[in-house]
Formats: C-alpha cells, sequence, structure tokens
C-alpha cells in the first residue's frame, strides 16, 4: 500500500514537472518568434541586393550613386529591323535602379518608314508637291528601355518586351534579338541632370 502510495507521488510529481517544461518550451517559442518578426520588419530587403556591375557600367554606377536625382546615363539608341527594313531612333536619360542593378527609363523612337513633309511655300502657280522625309517627329513610339549593369543585357518593351544579349564593341553597346530579327546599338555617357531652383 505505502509502494503504491509512493508511485502515485512520484507519478503525480513527473507529471506537473512536464506540464511546467512544456508550459516554458511553449512560452519560450512564442517569444523567439516574436522577436524573429520584429527583427525581419526592421530589414529592408532591397538592401541585401548587391550589385556586381561589370567593367563597363561599373564607372556608371557609381556615378549615379554620388547623386540618384540628378545622374544619369545618357543614351543614343538605333534599332533596325531586319524583315521590315526600317531603322527607330531614340534618345533618352536613364536613372540607375539598384534593387534591380539596372539603368531603366522611357525613350521616344523615331523610324525611318514614316514620313512627313514641310508645308509647301510654292506661290508660283506650280504643282504643289512638297518633298518628303523620314523619322516623322509627330509619329512616335513610347518604349521602355532596361540595362543591366551585370549581364549587360538590355531589355526593351516596344511592340512586345524584347530581350538583347549583347556586346561592347569600342564603348558602343550592341545586340541581337532572334525572335524579332532586330539588332540594337546603343552609345552613352555620364550626365548630370541641371538642379533648377
Amino acid at each position: 500500500m505505502k509502494t503504491s502510495k509512493f508511485f502515485g507521488i512520484v507519478l503525480f510529481a513527473f507529471f506537473c514537472f512536464f506540464l511546467q517544461s512544456a508550459t516554458s518550451y511553449a512560452q519560450r517559442t512564442r517569444s523567439l518568434s516574436k522577436t524573429n518578426a520584429q527583427v525581419s520588419n526592421k530589414i529592408d530587403i532591397s538592401k541585401l541586393t548587391v550589385c556586381k556591375p561589370n567593367n563597363f557600367y561599373a564607372s556608371y554606377v557609381e556615378f549615379a550613386k554620388k547623386s540618384p536625382n540628378y545622374n544619369v546615363m545618357a543614351v543614343n539608341v538605333t534599332l533596325v529591323s531586319l524583315w521590315n527594313h526600317f531603322t527607330g531612333q531614340a534618345a533618352g536619360q536613364l536613372t540607375y535602379s539598384p534593387n534591380t542593378c539596372s539603368f531603366v527609363g522611357t525613350i521616344d523612337f523615331r523610324f525611318s518608314d514614316r514620313f512627313y513633309s514641310f508645308p509647301n511655300c510654292n506661290t508660283s502657280g506650280g504643282l504643289n508637291i512638297s518633298p518628303q522625309y523620314p523619322f516623322n517627329p509627330k509619329h512616335l513610339d513610347k518604349a521602355k528601355i532596361s540595362i543591366n549593369a551585370t549581364t549587360g543585357m538590355v531589355s526593351l518593351q516596344l511592340w512586345g518586351n524584347k530581350t538583347f544579349d549583347t556586346n561592347i564593341t569600342k564603348g558602343i553597346i550592341n545586340g541581337f534579338e532572334k525572335s524579332s530579327n532586330m539588332m540594337i546599338a546603343i552609345t552613352s555617357k555620364k550626365e548630370e541632370i541641371p538642379i533648377i531652383k
């Protein structure tokens, strides 16, 4: 009788110890989860992005970082369609995006197959024929462009998304896009936008 009573006391004590340990573990787990959540909320994920620009773009990235709102990459873009035999030309300013390690912007394209003419000032009574000129400035297409400073890949959103694998020859960025049979050539320079007060 005494033995069974003794085992009952031991079993009850063990149960109490187990219950206390389980409660303490649960409290520690909740506390740790809360701490981890607070730490995660304080971390700016964008700052974890590591950009390693290649040799050509490294100086552009450093230039842009000095004054992100005013230091840009000024580009002149030439697009050639080998299927439809036209040329597109555009110029613009690209800003640096540290989250994607890219220079991005929107540029306006003029095209060689879009013609225009100046008003004919013929007052002699002859035929009223005006010469036609390519690259109509009133018939433009906007395009979003992105140049990855690490891979050098150029993405152009014009009549769908086009991606060009590029090479750099004597400072000229050039590439080819197979699906549309288009060639691209880009010249660039560092440019500081003046501050207007």
